[in-house]
This record gives structure tokens, sequence and C-alpha cells, in this order.
């Protein structure tokens, strides 16, 4: 059975956790994929109540997310590797080093790496995404009638274009889209 590091990066509410849900389904034959989201560690690590009380982009929130992201890279997606299995990791990716600790990981335990970058949405298409989002939805961009919250996303989105914008490390884009052809998209890529 073949072996994976999969990361998924993209701004906030681009479609980054339906992607990877699709993937692990579509990838359960090729490989043990197993689903690493930041948020949902976050959660884990502090507690749902603790995440929701902080705002997006502030010291604190920010803070979470660092040692959200540390826990995944030095011990969950080490460990997932040492067992077989293949991490799909989601994250926004919005600082260069998480696609180097990706990278690095991949290297060292000696897989292939995946990365897909996943388009940014328009601000109504994140709107609209927050709005039917489940109740238990961890994402902190829930509320876009509050223009913190809106502010969050749009410097999410120009980071987004300012990263990877011009990206030269091998990847795949994956276009808005129906989950169907974005699912199609991301399968394509990592299997061939």
């Amino acid at each position: 059975m073949r072996q994976y590091h999969i990361q998924i990066g993209g701004a906030k509410r681009s479609g980054k956790t339906t992607l990877a849900k699709g993937l692990l389904l579509g990838l359960d034959a090729h490989c043990r994929p197993a689903l690493l989201e930041v948020d949902d560690v976050k959660n884990t690590l502090f507690g749902a109540d603790v995440v929701r009380s902080k705002l997006p982009d502030t010291p604190e929130s920010l803070q979470l997310h660092a040692t959200a992201l540390r826990t995944m890279f030095g011990t969950l997606i080490p460990k997932l590797l040492y067992a077989g299995r293949s991490p799909i990791v989601i994250d926004t990716h919005d600082d260069i080093r998480t696609y180097q600790h990706g990278k690095a990981l991949a290297h060292q335990h000696g897989v292939p790496f995946k990365f897909l970058f996943v388009e940014s949405p328009t601000l109504e298409e994140a709107t609209l995404r927050a709005r039917r989002a489940a109740p238990d939805d961890p994402s902190d961009m829930k509320d876009f009638a509050n223009p913190k919250i809106v502010d969050s996303f749009l410097l999410n989105v120009k980071r987004m274009h300012e990263l990877y914008g011009t990206f030269q490390e091998p990847h795949c884009k994956i276009q808005q889209g129906a989950p169907e052809s974005m699912w199609y998209q991301a399968l394509a890529y990592i299997l061939h």
C-alpha cells in the first residue's frame, strides 16, 4: 500500500476540510489516510469554548494556533508516518514554514510530499459557506456580520496571494468549484 504526506493549504473558508473529507474516501483504497485539522487539534488541546472565545488573528488566537501546529508537526504527523498512515494535514499555510515543515517530515520518512493549495473564495462565497456551516464547525470564521471577521478573512486572502501567487515548489492548485470537481483534481495529482 502506498504512503503519502498530504498538506492542504488555502484561505479561510476555501473548502480545505470539504476537500480533505472527500480525499479520505477517495484515497482509502490506495493508502491509509488520516485527517489532521488544525482547528480540531486546537479544540482538543484547549477546549472548544476557549478556542471560540478568541477572535481570529488576535495574539491569543495566534498562540493557540502555533501550539496546535507544534503538536501536529512535532508529535502527531510523525506518529502517523511511523505507523504507515498517510496524514492529510489541513491548515491555512499562511506561514511558509508550515509547508517547509511538512516537506521536511515527508523527506525524513521517505514518503512523497503532496501539497494542495485551494484557490481563495470570494468574500460572498466565504460568507455563504459560514452561514451553511454546521453548528459544531470548529472554524473561527463563522460570523461574517462581524467586521473583524471580514477583515481577518480579507487579510488571510491577501497573505495567501502573496505567498502562493508565484509559488514555484511542486504543488497542485485546486480551483474553486463543485466539491466533486475539487476532489477529482486533488486525487489526480496525488495518485499520478
